[in-house]
């Protein structure tokens, strides 16, 4: 856990202020909290978040360079506003693109009056935004540089098959052993057609497929299944502390434990401007939705049940002296796909710069 958190820290040592870029990705958090999205503790809808957060900071990163292109732009081309206030420009491109984002989210299980708490959020962080900006037409124009780009992201995803049933009831689960199976309490697949979801960078879902799990018969499976239920266990009397503590804290959502990570990051290094953070959150965030895509196209192309029901079955299904279960397809796991992106895009950033 250290060694994770240190890749980012040794690469950002110099203290800075925190500018427009940071400020509305924390924005973003706090209206993904207000939304119930996510909390500091618990991942409720990671793949709607990760989806949002990549969308505004396309959106605040193409609105920027129309002013200076600095950077290739990923959606919105249009350049040549050097007189637009850049601020003006960041605070309208995500005002619009988180506002738009949180009135799609599904309902079920996020009602009218969580979207309106985050609708809030975003609102007042706007009037905030744009009090502080001298009146005049450098404003006037980054506002509209800003809400172009905001359209032309919207428009580009706004058939992407993000609007397919988040909280599946009529889905069909499996019943033999290793299947996917619901667990007491939560009768519904979540998410089953993300993994159709258009990626932002990925040719495909399935661009980078993972190797197949072991066979359930196997040592290798027997082994990790143990491991598992050793480790896992309330009362383990193998688990560590550290252990412990790591467990919490990849309950969280990835998607707000990362961007958390890199607004501290990105606030030290002095020689980052905005362009610079606008780059470094969008391809963190494109590359975070990606994950979650690939890693859900994974999830439900396998459809191999979660170590709550095999350890439960264990007990009572062998084959060989074995039993038929299986941890967590480790190759498919969200959180551990996501850290290995998260920690991947700023350690390339600290080679560039």
């Amino acid at each position: 856990m250290k060694k994770l958190l240190l890749t980012f820290v040794v690469c950002w040592p110099r203290l800075a202020m925190a500018d427009a870029v940071i400020d509305w990705n924390e924005v973003a958090t706090s209206a993904a909290i207000a939304a119930g999205l996510s909390t500091p503790d618990a991942s409720l809808d990671p793949v709607h978040e990760s989806r949002i957060f990549a969308m505004a900071h396309v959106a605040i990163h193409d609105a920027l360079n129309a002013i200076d292109r600095r950077y290739k732009p990923y959606a919105f081309r249009a350049h040549a506003f050097p007189d637009a206030a850049p601020d003006a420009a960041v605070s309208a491109a995500a005002h619009d693109v988180l506002v738009a984002l949180f009135r799609q989210i599904p309902n079920p299980p996020f009602p009218p009056d969580a979207v309106d708490a985050a609708i809030e959020v975003i609102e007042t962080a706007y009037r905030t935004a744009l009090s502080a900006i001298r009146d005049g037409p450098a404003k006037t124009v980054g506002i509209s540089v800003g809400r172009a780009s905001a359209a032309t992201i919207l428009a580009l995803r706004a058939a992407d098959g993000s609007d397919a049933t988040f909280l599946d009831s009529n889905y069909v689960s499996g019943s033999e052993p290793g299947d996917f199976q619901f667990i007491p309490g939560f009768p519904f697949a979540v998410a089953p057609d993300w993994g159709k979801v258009t990626p932002f960078v990925l040719k495909s879902s399935t661009q980078f497929p993972p190797q197949r799990p072991y066979g359930l018969a196997s040592k290798h499976y027997a082994t990790d299944f143990n491991e598992v239920k050793s480790l896992g266990a309330v009362n383990s009397a193998t688990r560590t502390p550290e252990q412990t503590e790591i467990a919490l804290f990849w309950v969280g959502s990835s998607p707000y434990q990362w961007n958390s990570i890199a607004r501290t990051v990105a606030a030290q290094h002095r020689r980052m401007d905005l362009w610079d953070n606008a780059r470094l959150f969008g391809l963190l965030n494109m590359a975070l939705a990606d994950g979650y895509i690939g890693s859900f196209e994974t999830k439900y192309t396998e459809l191999f049940w979660r170590p709550e029901t095999a350890i439960r079955a264990g007990a009572s299904m062998l084959v060989v002296g074995r039993p038929i279960t299986r941890a967590a397809n480790p190759l498919a796991a969200a959180q551990a796909i996501l850290a290995e992106i998260a920690t991947g895009i700023p350690t390339a950033w600290c080679g560039e710069s």
